[in-house]
């Protein structure tokens, strides 16, 4: 199955998220054919937007078997109050197609 396709299948499933551990929310079956056969490596987390009562952002990956692929899945990465769980906001997965973007630096000569 390629990149592509387990984003797409990923979105067509309108996955609502559990745990803060955004794949804990998938189903069983589909945790077993995707991400027990294709190992994914995170690479960092862009696009962060605080609510009142939580923070959520999109959290980007690399498949381990398809080097230089990466995707992203906007979940909730943190709740504001100790006694909420990622559930209580109600928040679809939504998975998209990333790509890496070089950034250039500069630092005193010496």
């Amino acid at each position: 199955m390629k990149a592509i396709e387990i984003i797409n299948r990923l979105n067509e499933l309108s996955i609502t998220q559990k745990t803060f551990d955004w794949i804990e929310s998938l189903p069983d079956d589909v945790y077993k054919e995707t991400f027990m056969q294709i190992p994914i490596r995170e690479i960092t987390t862009v696009g962060v937007s605080e609510h009142r009562w939580y923070e959520n952002g999109i959290i980007v990956y690399e498949f381990e078997e398809y080097k230089g692929t990466f995707f992203g899945v906007n979940c909730v990465t943190k709740a504001y109050s100790e006694n909420s769980d990622a559930e209580d906001f109600c928040h679809t997965l939504v998975f998209y197609e990333m790509e890496e973007i070089p950034a250039v630096t500069y630092q005193i000569k010496m």
